[in-house]
């Protein structure tokens, strides 16, 4: 999508990300009803526009539809899962859309408590294998019998190619036994042409 127009800004990810309404789990749906020509419905016009988009990102399991020019006055319905409850409306007559994220906030969505509950309740930290700012260590030098990071150990030279004669004037018995006595012999044959 082209960051191009007017309201470029509302289709960025980082806007989607501000909403801080999630949803109660009961909820199953939620009509949004604006009448475009009537001055009262400015601020539902607004928030539809606006908070709307911020709304179902957060809230990607409940089904969202906005009614235009049916009734002559705004309001919002909420249609529950529960079987004691069928729906609620919500009358935002000449509200801004400010105070119509509020009043959803208090009316429909999670307390921060149970929001923080939930947090701790998803949080994989039992999981030894996680690793980085999510996980228990940062990185898997920390995990006890694990080797150490490159950059703060110390390096055996012996083992760089720069020191490779120093392979050549050990003799080993696995050496001899491997490739290693015919990549030896080889470099004596080269050393007496």
């Amino acid at each position: 999508m082209a960051m191009v127009g007017r309201y470029a800004v509302v289709r960025t990810l980082k806007y989607l990300k501000e909403g801080d309404i999630f949803l109660r789990s009961n909820i199953a749906a939620l009509t949004f009803n604006v009448n475009t020509k009537h001055p009262s419905s400015r601020g539902m016009r607004d928030f539809i526009f606006f908070n709307l988009p911020q709304l179902q990102y957060r809230n990607l399991s409940v089904q969202m539809v906005t009614l235009e020019n049916i009734t002559p006055t705004p309001f919002v319905t909420a249609y529950f899962n529960h079987p004691s409850l069928n729906e609620m409306v919500i009358d935002v007559y000449q509200c801004s859309n400010s105070q119509i994220w509020k009043h959803l906030k208090e009316v429909l969505g999670k307390s921060d408590a149970q929001l923080e509950k939930e947090k701790i309740e998803n949080r994989d930290v039992t999981n030894p294998a996680k690793l980085g700012p999510q996980g228990i260590h940062k990185c898997v030098c920390e995990i006890p019998g694990q080797h150490p990071c490159s950059g703060s150990a110390e390096f055996d030279k012996s083992f760089m190619m720069k020191q490779k004669n120093h392979w050549y004037e050990k003799d080993y018995l696995t050496w001899v036994s491997s490739k290693f006595e015919i990549i030896r012999r080889h470099k004596n044959q080269s050393d007496l042409q």
